[in-house]
Formats: C-alpha cells, sequence, structure tokens
C-alpha cells in the first residue's frame, strides 16, 4: 500500500466526522472539546515522531541500529511504569529499567528469529509491543506489591518472629505481585477478538499478509510479550530486595 492508493475522498469523510464530533461537544461540553483538541493534536505529533524515527531506522536497515534504540525507549518505559505505578522513581528506576531492559533485548531475540522478516524490522516491532505491554503490567505489579508490604507488615514480622526466612515472609505480597503482572495481559488476550481485532492484526493484513500467517504472528508476539513482562517483574522482586528492606528485613518503602 503507497500513499497514493489513500482515498482523498475518504480522508475528506473522516475530518468531516471529527468536525461534527468535535462541534457537538463544543455546544455541549467545552471543557471536553478542548481535550479532545489537545489530545489530538497530541497524538498526531506522537505519531509524527514515530514515523520520522521509523524512518530513519528503516534507512540506515541494520539490527543494531534497532537495538540501539531500545535504550531510550527503554528509559521512557520505566519512567512511565513507576509513575502508573504511583512509587517513587529515585528507589526503583534503575532496578525497573535493567530489568526492562534484559527482558527486551530477550524478547526481540526471540521473535527476530522466529518470524521470517528482516531483523530491523523484527526489533522496531518487538520493541513497540513489549514497551506497550511492560507499562501495564509491570506497573500493576509494583504497584500491588507495593501495596500489599505495606498493609501486611504485622504479618511479615510475627513471620519472622516465629521462625520464616524473609522469602517465606514476603510470599503473600509475591504471589499479588504476580497476579498483578498477569491481569493486565490476561484482560488483553480476553477481549471478543472476534468483534474487536487486535491492531497488530489489523495491520498485518491490511499489509496483504495471509489472515494464517498473521494469527500466527500474533500469537508469537503475544506470547513472548507475556513471558517477558513475567520475567521484567521476577527480576524486580528480586533486586528490590536492597532497596525496600532494611537488614533486619523490614519493610521502608
Amino acid at each position: 500500500m503507497q500513499l497514493s492508493d489513500i482515498s482523498l475522498l475518504g480522508i475528506a469523510i473522516v475530518v468531516v466526522m471529527m468536525a461534527c464530533c468535535g462541534g457537538l461537544f463544543i455546544m455541549l461540553d467545552k471543557r471536553m472539546a478542548s481535550r479532545m483538541g489537545r489530545v489530538l493534536i497530541y497524538y498526531t505529533l506522537s505519531l509524527v515522531v514515530a514515523c520520522l524515527y521509523i524512518m530513519g531506522l528503516f534507512k540506515v536497515g541494520q539490527w543494531w541500529a534497532s537495538l540501539l534504540w531500545s535504550l531510550p525507549l527503554v528509559a521512557v518505559t520505566a519512567l512511565l511504569t513507576l509513575r502508573k505505578a504511583h512509587v517513587p522513581a529515585k528507589k526503583l528506576y534503575w532496578y525497573v529499567a535493567l530489568s526492562e531492559f534484559l527482558a527486551m533485548i530477550i524478547g526481540c531475540g526471540i521473535i527476530t528469529l522466529t518470524l521470517p522478516v528482516e531483523s530491523h524490522v523484527a526489533i522496531i516491532v518487538s520493541q513497540a509491543l513489549l514497551a506497550g505491554m511492560m507499562i501495564k503490567s509491570v506497573s500493576s505489579a509494583i504497584r500491588s506489591y507495593t501495596g500489599s508490604l505495606a498493609n501486611t507488615q504485622e504479618h511479615i514480622q510475627y513471620m519472622l518472629a516465629n521462625g520464616a526466612n524473609h522469602n517465606e515472609a514476603i510470599m503473600p505480597s509475591v504471589k499479588r505481585a504476580l497476579r498483578g503482572a498477569v491481569v493486565p495481559l490476561l484482560y488483553r488476550m480476553t477481549r471478543p477478538v472476534a468483534m474487536a481485532l487486535p491492531l497488530l492484526l489489523c495491520g498485518l493484513l491490511l499489509g496483504g499478509v495471509s489472515p494464517i500467517v498473521a494469527v500466527v504472528v500474533v500469537m508469537v508476539a503475544t506470547c513472548v510479550s507475556f513471558a517477558c513482562c513475567l520475567l521484567t517483574v521476577i527480576i524486580c522482586l528480586v533486586t528490590f530486595d536492597k532497596v525496600l528492606f532494611d537488614r533486619s528485613g523490614k519493610y521502608i518503602g
């Protein structure tokens, strides 16, 4: 599909539809209309920036250049993860960033090895998928973990006083964290796919890929993303001990 293949009449209809939506809210709720306009402008600018850097990576056409993009992407992803988890970024930022970077490298490698596409293309797509899923999954896990630790301090101290080791004492919180990591991922997979196709599947079909191949690609990408998100959470939980607990095993937040 080329840019010249897109119908100008269709574009005009889309513009009129959006103008009607904006006009409706201008009459009923000017505050919401203003918000819609700001979000639409932000979304358009974001797409333009993404298009420019992807075009640059495609022009280079080297896997190492696409992989190098993981560094700024992980830096922003870790910050958004902690922000969504409502946790101070100063203490946990580097642990989350390194965990997500390691899982992203592994995920990109597996997808590149599995799918019959050029390596730099597979890496770019993998990074986008993993970053989006990590923000939701890892932030949910960290929020569940820290919240559980704060609410079960007495239970943890009771377990430690009765001979339990540190890992046994915090295991209920670990289970809640893993459950919190999985729930957003399962929610995405339990949506009625027949009525609301995933964006990746839509993109593959619009690109001319056969439905069977498109489904296989989506399943591979989803399973790799699922495993990498859990790997990120596990690494985070293991490394957080140095920051969240003192030497006596007391939670210090």
